[in-house]
């Protein structure tokens, strides 16, 4: 899968109109994600496959998938994807009170910013 193949499904699960996800905040994360490895598409795409899998499975279950943070991110829950050892990638979202889920943000659990800080930023902006 190519990464235009990769953000063209990326897109089409964002289109769904229960889930809420700033277009300007995902592909700023998009490109945070590809800094950290420029020049390897296919690992680009398998990353972008990941997040699309993960936000399925968050607006399934938007309650219970990840886990809840504390502090600024109050209310807000976080899962980690890909679930291989060497990707740390974090989505950052919660369900809302009409039933839909709204993404925060995602990205590299440290790198190039922690993705906390960026999801603690725009959590406060959003208030």
């Amino acid at each position: 899968m190519t990464p235009a193949d990769a953000i063209g499904a990326l897109g089409k699960v964002l289109t769904n109109e229960a889930i809420l996800a700033n277009s300007t905040r995902i592909g700023n994360d998009l490109a945070d994600m590809k800094a950290l490895d420029p020049f390897n598409d296919a690992l680009f795409a398998r990353r972008v496959v990941a997040l699309t899998a993960d936000i399925l499975r968050a607006k399934a279950a938007p309650k219970t998938h990840g886990k809840a943070l504390e502090h600024h991110l109050a209310g807000w829950r976080r899962s980690k994807f890909p679930p291989h050892p060497e990707d740390d990638f974090r989505l950052i979202f919660r369900a809302t009170s009409d039933g839909r889920l709204e993404l925060l943000g995602f990205g590299h659990r440290t790198d190039p910013v922690p993705v906390y800080l960026g999801a603690k930023a725009r959590a406060k902006s959003s208030r």
